[in-house]
Parts: C-alpha cells; sequence; structure tokens
C-alpha cells in the first residue's frame, strides 16, 4: 500500500482551477488499488459541492485539522509544518504531495522533506525578472526533494534554464480531466464555466451576448459559476442582474463537477477568451478548461498563444487576438455550423491529456517512493471466530490485536497506543471496543465492526458513531436486518459476510459407526435445544439401540453466567432428569473440551436445535459437521433458509428422527446428500473465498 497526503493550500468549499486540480488528483490517485489519499483540508467542508463525490471514495479521506490538533481550525503557511508532522506521525505517508509557493517554502527543512512532492505555479515565470532568493529557494527545493510535479513541457524547460539541471526530477502532471458523459447537444448553444474575473472577460462575453441576440435570439449562453474575483467585487450585483435577466442567457450558478459535465456535454462551443495579460506567448500553464473543451469535444474561442498552438495547432480556426474577432468567430462557427467538423480535430488533440494516460505516468514517477503493509488492528473479546484468519491478515497487513478477557475489561490506555500505529481497525462484536473506537478514531484510518447476534440485545449499537464507522460487517441477513431496524442503521453501512469454515481442517478418516453418532456441540445456554436432542435421542433409540448423543464443550455447572442463572440451571436439572427418565445415562456422552475438527471424526451428524423464537446468527458447528463429511440436521429458525441446503432443515424432531433412519436404510442416500453438503460449503462458507470477501472490503470499502 502506498497512503498519500495532498495538501493544496486551496479552500475546498469554492470551486476555481486549483480547488478541482486538487479533487481531480485524490480522485485520479484513489483509482489504484494499492494506494490510500489522505486530503488535509485548508478549511473544513461547509458546502459539498466540490467534494460530494470525494466523500463517497472509501480510498479518499478529507482531513480536518482539528480532528489532529485541537488548536488548528485552518491550515495555512503558519501552522503547516506542524499539522503535516502530527497527521505523518500516525499514518506513515509514502509521500507528501503539497502545492503552493508559501506553505511549501514552510517545509524545506522538516524531516520528510525526501518525501515531499511539490507542485508549484505560483513562482515568477520570467527568468530576467525573478529575484534571486525566490530562485535559490526553487533550486534547494530541487536539490531535496525527490520527484518535482510541473504542469507543462514549456514549465519543465523553464526550471531546466533557471535552476541549470538535467530535469530528471521533474514530472509533468497535467491539469486531469475525466471523460464527459455523451449526450445529445443542444442548438447553437454557447458555454461558460468558471470565475467571474475581468481577466476572464466575463462583461465583454455578456456584451457579445447582447450583440448576439441581435443578430440570432436561438443562440444562448449556459453560465455556469458564482465566484467572484475581488476585482469584480464592485460590480457583482451588476453582473448577477445580467446574468439573470438577460433572454439568451441560462445562468446556474454553482454545480458540483457532475452536474457541471452534464452541463457542458449538451453544449456546442465553449468560451475560453481571456486577457493577453493571462495567456500570452510566455505562459507556461494551460487552463484547466481549455482541457475540459478538448476532452468534452466542445470547439472554444480562445486566445492565440504559443502554449495554445503547441495543443490546438497553428491552424486553429477559432484562435481570438480581441473581443470583436471571437465575437466574429462565435458568429461564423454557429451561422456555418462549424462545430461539429472540429469534434474529431480536438479529440486527436486531447488524447495526450486523457486521465489514463496522465494516470500511466504519474504511476510510474510515485513508485520511488517505498509501498508498505497496511496495519490492520483487530480489537475484542473472544476472537475464536477470527484467530483462524490471523495467518491470512498477517501475509496483508501488519496485524495489531487488542485482546480482552471480556468485553467489559477494555483498556483505553492500550486503545489509544495501538489506535495511534494504525491504518484499519476491526472490532469483533458490536460491544465496548467498537463503540470507543467510533468515537476515537481519526479520520485516516477505516473502521469495520463485526457483529454476531448477542449484541443486538445490548445498548452498544446505539451508542456507536455511524459517521466514522465504514462497515457494520453481519454474518447473516436476518441479523443485518435486525441491527439495522434496532439500531436505526443505514444500508450503505452494513453488509453481510458469513462466517467461514475451514474445510481442508476437517479432513479426517471417519469411524465406521460414525453414523450411530449424533452431535450437540455447544449446549450452551438453554436456547440451543440440549432437551430437545435428548427427545431425538430417544425417538432414535425406540428403533435402534446404537444410537447415542454427544455434548462436547461445558457442563452448564462449569459456566458460572449460567449456572447462576435460575431459569438456565432449571432447565439444565430438567435435562438431567429427562436423561434419567429415558434410561439414556449410557448414551449421552458429555465429551468435555475437544479438537472439533478430530471429534468430528467419530459423528455422523451434527444437529442444530436452537430456538426458533431466538434465531442463531449463523451456528459455526453444523457446517464443521459438513465439511467433516457429516450430515447437519436443523429445526428451522428464522433467515435459516439464506444460509444452510434445504436437504438439512427439518420441520420436527419426527421427521429429523424418520430422516436418520431413512439414511440407516438407504446409505446411499446418506452419501449423496453429505457429499452434497460438503460441496455446498467448499463452495460457499471456506476459509480461502470468506477471507477474499473481507480483504476486499477492507481494501476496497466493498464486496465483489
Amino acid at each position: 500500500m502506498r497512503r498519500i497526503l495532498i495538501y493544496g493550500d486551496v479552500d475546498l468549499n469554492v470551486i476555481d482551477g486549483s480547488s478541482v486540480w486538487l479533487a481531480n488528483l485524490a480522485k485520479l490517485l484513489s483509482m489504484e488499488e494499492d494506494v490510500m489519499v489522505d486530503v488535509l483540508l485548508k478549511k473544513r467542508i461547509r458546502r459539498d459541492v466540490l467534494v460530494r463525490q470525494l466523500q463517497k471514495e472509501y480510498r479518499v479521506r478529507l482531513l480536518y485539522a482539528k480532528d489532529y490538533v485541537d488548536s488548528i481550525t485552518e491550515v495555512d503557511a503558519h501552522n503547516v509544518a506542524r499539522m503535516i508532522r502530527r497527521v505523518d506521525a500516525l499514518a506513515e505517508y509514502s509521500c507528501i504531495i503539497v502545492r503552493g509557493m508559501a506553505v511549501t517554502r514552510k517545509l524545506l527543512k522538516e524531516p520528510f522533506v525526501d518525501r515531499l512532492v511539490p507542485y508549484l505555479t505560483d513562482f515568477c515565470h520570467d527568468e530576467h525578472k525573478i529575484e534571486a532568493q525566490e530562485k535559490d529557494f526553487l533550486s534547494r527545493l530541487y536539490e531535496r526533494v525527490q520527484l518535482f510535479l510541473v504542469q507543462t513541457d514549456a514549465m519543465k524547460n523553464y526550471l531546466m534554464r533557471l535552476l541549470q539541471v538535467d530535469g530528471g526530477k521533474f514530472h509533468i502532471l497535467y491539469p486531469i480531466v475525466f471523460p464527459f458523459p455523451k449526450q445529445e447537444r443542444l442548438p447553437k448553444s454557447l458555454i461558460y464555466a468558471g470565475k467571474i474575473a475581468r481577466d476572464w472577460k466575463i462583461s465583454e462575453l455578456l456584451d457579445m451576448m447582447e450583440q448576439l441576440y441581435a443578430i440570432d435570439p436561438s443562440i444562448t449562453l449556459h453560465f455556469v459559476g458564482d465566484k467572484f474575483n475581488l476585482d469584480m467585487a464592485e460590480r457583482r450585483e451588476e453582473i448577477l442582474c445580467r446574468l439573470n435577466e438577460m433572454p439568451n442567457v441560462r445562468f446556474y450558478g454553482s454545480l458540483s463537477r457532475e452536474e457541471l459535465q452534464q452541463v457542458m456535454s449538451r453544449c456546442e462551443v465553449g468560451y475560453a477568451y481571456r486577457s493577453a495579460r493571462i495567456d500570452h506567448d510566455g505562459s507556461l500553464e494551460v487552463s484547466v478548461k481549455l482541457l475540459e473543451y478538448c476532452q468534452a469535444q466542445i470547439p472554444m474561442v480562445l486566445r492565440r498563444t504559443a502554449m495554445h498552438e503547441e495543443i490546438l495547432g497553428a491552424e486553429y480556426p477559432l484562435f481570438a487576438n480581441s473581443e470583436q474577432e471571437c465575437l466574429e468567430k462565435l458568429i461564423d462557427v454557429f451561422t456555418n455550423d462549424r462545430a461539429e467538423e472540429l469534434r474529431g480535430y480536438l479529440q486527436k488533440c486531447s488524447e495526450r491529456f486523457s486521465w489514463t494516460a496522465i494516470a500511466r505516468g504519474l504511476r510510474t514517477a510515485l513508485s520511488r517512493y517505498p509501498a508498505r503493509k497496511a496495519r490492520l488492528l483487530v480489537s475484542g473479546h473472544d476472537l475464536k471466530f477470527l484467530k483462524p484468519l490471523f495467518p491470512y491478515m498477517r501475509q496483508e497487513y501488519t496485524l495489531l490485536v487488542q485482546e480482552q478477557e471480556e468485553y467489559t475489561d477494555f483498556s483505553v490506555k492500550q486503545a489509544k497506543q495501538l489506535r495511534d500505529q494504525a491504518d484499519i481497525i476491526w472490532c469483533e462484536w458490536l460491544l465496548t471496543a467498537a463503540e470507543w473506537y467510533s468515537k476515537n478514531c481519526y479520520p485516516h484510518q477505516r473502521l469495520f465492526v463485526r457483529a454476531h447476534r448477542f449484541e443486538a440485545m445490548r445498548r452498544f449499537g446505539r451508542q456507536l458513531n455511524v459517521i466514522r464507522l465504514d462497515a457494520l460487517i453481519c454474518v447473516s441477513y436476518y441479523w443485518m436486518e435486525e441491527f439495522m431496524r434496532r439500531f436505526q442503521l443505514p444500508i450503505e453501512k452494513v453488509c453481510v459476510i458469513n462466517n467461514f469454515i475451514d474445510t481442508e481442517a476437517y479432513h479426517h478418516p471417519k469411524a465406521e459407526d460414525a453414523q450411530f453418532h449424533l452431535a450437540l456441540i455447544g449446549a450452551l445456554p438453554k436456547r440451543k435445544g440440549l432437551k430437545r436432542a435428548i427427545e431425538l435421542l430417544h425417538l432414535l433409540k425406540q428403533q435402534d439401540s446404537r444410537y447415542c448423543l454427544h455434548v462436547p464443550g461445558k457442563r452448564p455447572q462449569e459456566f458460572a453466567n449460567t449456572w447462576n442463572v435460575e431459569e438456565e440451571r432449571r432447565y439444565y436439572e430438567q435435562a438431567d432428569a429427562l436423561v434419567k427418565e429415558y434410561g439414556l445415562e449410557d448414551s449421552v456422552i458429555y465429551d468435555g473440551w475437544v479438537d472439533v475438527s478430530r471429534f468430528l471424526g467419530q459423528i455422523g451428524y451434527v444437529l442444530s436445535l436452537s430456538d426458533a423464537k431466538i434465531p442463531e446468527s449463523f451456528h459455526v458447528t453444523p457446517f464443521e459437521g459438513l465439511a467433516s463429511h457429516a450430515m447437519a440436521l436443523c429445526l428451522p429458525w428464522e433467515g435459516i433458509e439464506y444460509l444452510y441446503p434445504p436437504r438439512c432443515i427439518l420441520d420436527s424432531l419426527p421427521a429429523m428422527a424418520q430422516r436418520i433412519l431413512h439414511y440407516q436404510e438407504h446409505p446411499q442416500d446418506y452419501a449423496a446428500d453429505v457429499e452434497a453438503g460438503h460441496r455446498f460449503v467448499k463452495e460457499n462458507y471456506d476459509i480461502h473465498l470468506i477471507w477474499q470477501t473481507i480483504d476486499d472490503l477492507l481494501k476496497r470499502g466493498r464486496t465483489r
């Protein structure tokens, strides 16, 4: 895994070229399955138009400074070094991508400078006017970093001349533009999307639209954006009034990136004309909007510059060097319907700027920074259902374990120490650990909680901080619905991953008389149905004295939490009395602790006789029986039909006894059903399959 931190020194509440760059870079990097991206926010998100999609990406996290340093609410050049030191100490980043001269200056002497990846555009672009101090800073920066991102070939060549370096550390990172949806174009539609600024010629654009209205009222401007630069602040009311009242202008205001793409992809022509102060032959930067228009195959009017000619070719027909020429080009393209013929031309021009080409180059450039295993913390008590996965976890992750004797023994001190070392946190059981970590994990961490059954009757689900939760993992659909219902959990935060069976571990020879040996593995508490197992044995013994019942595990007298409950104790006393009443003392065998995989070598039937009104979550032991080539027989409980093969489920104890006696008379039916059951477990619950599903969830935030 490569964990990458990005800080752009831009406010993601505001949509402009820099904030779009940051959001698109985070999205691009997160498309690599072995990359996790953290975006350190300059300001808390209050307007999610730009980041709405990012917030849904599992491999991207937005980090708010106050969650790490309580005294910092906004990141700037004065505190950026402290902030990055703090999050880097916790997350151990492979590299740290930073945009902006002011903040990069503050990081030059930091211990992580060899992992610093600067992306700078805000330096003097004139080698005759650049100050010696700025040049010296750029030179020292180039010397200390391993990788230096620049926006264009022109910028790379300029810095190579300026710093007198071979440029081996430079990597060109063009502005990232993702594909636009294909839609039918609106006839005679003009699109502008961006800031409202003097050099962006917005007043002049609206003047052109008034002139175009006199020529052809059907030509319509689709205007997206509502951010005013300071140089247009005094004209804000006037501009907004014109945008809202002009008959051939449709004003959208601010849109999300997805909404913007929908609007742009329906328009025929784009407006990208800016002043000569911004677009000139000495320009080292390329407009993001230009590349967006190219990707969307929208011919645009724009100023002729060396950079634009290099991208579009000197013969591109919609270059304009004045407002009048711009107006003439718009009239020509709409009057003569020239937009369509230019689309294929733009597609060829944009190929080297495709997101796939940029991703390939960036992946290679960042490969110089070492990857590491993600750090997985497992916390909980009674980890018996999870420990067989530890060898798998250690192959893929650095495994940390916080295990308690009882869930009430949770140590906050230990939890804080382990939390600060983790990338992913797995809480086994929806109990104390799950509540604490949901309230105390960091935004850069992933949190998973696995719930079984009895937690549904506890309070902890109501105390869970669902915002921090990535997924509550349930082992069956019935209990997924119950957890959602009882704790008001949204469906997008819940998933089902069944328990696993290590089928290879149960390949042991079967005893010749195994068909006469039944087992109820785990007879505590009373809802497990020990009395029903005794009744079943009684029915069988009436037909054949060879049948016997094995009850491995602790006796109720050995388990204080059971024996000290009067209702439970009375139940087991009744069970003992029933054994004596039926004369089964020699046929009910309390085996104590057993190695289940070897113990099953003598067993022909594994029973599930639990109370129907208190359904099992999964009930592993009958599946263990199937894995060992025994037959599983179950009384129905809610949800069992989603877990077990139909041949394993019978409506009553007499039906179960009849089935066993049928198998005794027809051993070929027994062999066929046992083989089918074994295959069912192998194909649905084998430990390799379940681990792959869990690994997918931890790495991708979803199961396949």
